[in-house]
């Protein structure tokens, strides 16, 4: 690859990391326009780890309350119960709800998912995109904006991670999921960003620690090359600040819309190949 190319994937892949576009469409978008190959396993896990750690850090006072959370919860059981439980630890009750169904789909449903061979096939790839311009649709029309920061409730964790299962099929984002299924019970946009995206980072960091070990941090930058790593980490980390100070402004009933009509474009994308 090129470093021209090298850049292009780091722009892209940091999209797709944020964004609604699952992996399968960057990866075609590759192939099938632009004539590149796949982006290597090791340009990957630099793009992961630089989006990972700007995330955490982007996030790190919920993260640290969290984690006081954690040494609470363990130091005083009892305030787990219901009536005494603060916004961190109910917090940290949510995460584990959603968080585990999320990593069964995507390691024990998903390779299994990715056997079927019509699931393959662009028709299928456009279904799934016209199901989630439905569900932004709908869910921006049912949103009602009635629970905020301070309003989380584990039943809505359970809706969650049952619809995270949905991600099993790769085409299927799980930012999409996250941002339809928020709406659904009714979180105002403030609380869809900082819930969902924390959500994404504990994703996105489980993964490249996954990635680490199969392509250490230092294999990978002198496969790609060091001065050529050092432009994908500026790249990825620009792009990542750049659209997450965006979305905490902007996230609306408008970005509702445009991903609407991003997922029309996906499946009539996928319709011409078909």
């Amino acid at each position: 690859m090129t470093t021209f190319q090298y850049l292009v994937e780091a722009l892209i892949g940091t999209l797709a990391s944020v964004l609604p576009i699952p992996r399968s469409l960057v990866r075609d978008v590759s192939n099938h326009i632009l004539h590149w190959s796949d982006p290597t396993a090791e340009l990957l896990t630099l793009v992961l780890c630089t989006v990972s750690l700007y995330l955490l850090y982007f996030f790190r006072y919920d993260f640290l309350g969290m984690v006081s959370a954690v040494i609470k919860s363990v130091l005083k059981p009892a305030t787990l119960r219901s009536e005494q439980r603060t916004l961190d630890q109910h917090t940290l009750l949510f995460t584990l709800i959603v968080s585990p169904l999320t990593f069964v789909a995507s390691i024990y449903i998903g390779p299994e998912l990715q056997a079927i061979e019509i699931l393959k096939s662009p028709l299928a790839q456009a279904a799934a995109y016209l199901l989630l311009a439905f569900g932004f649709n709908f869910s921006k029309n049912w949103n009602k904006r009635i629970k905020g920061l301070n309003h989380i409730r584990l039943a809505d964790g359970f809706l969650l991670g049952g619809l995270s299962l949905l991600t099993a099929y790769e085409p299927i984002s799980w930012i999409a999921v996250l941002w339809i299924g928020f709406a659904l019970t009714n979180y105002h946009f403030e609380a869809i960003f900082k819930y969902s995206y924390m959500l994404v980072t504990l994703s996105l960091a489980f993964f490249s620690v996954s990635m680490l070990r199969g392509f250490p941090l230092m294999t990978s930058i002198q496969k790609v090359g060091y001065l050529n790593s050092i432009a994908v980490v500026v790249v990825s980390l620009t792009t990542i600040y750049m659209l997450m100070e965006n979305l905490q402004r902007t996230m609306s009933e408008g970005t509702y819309k445009n991903s609407r009509n991003w997922c029309i474009l996906c499946a009539i994308f996928y319709g011409v190949l078909t």
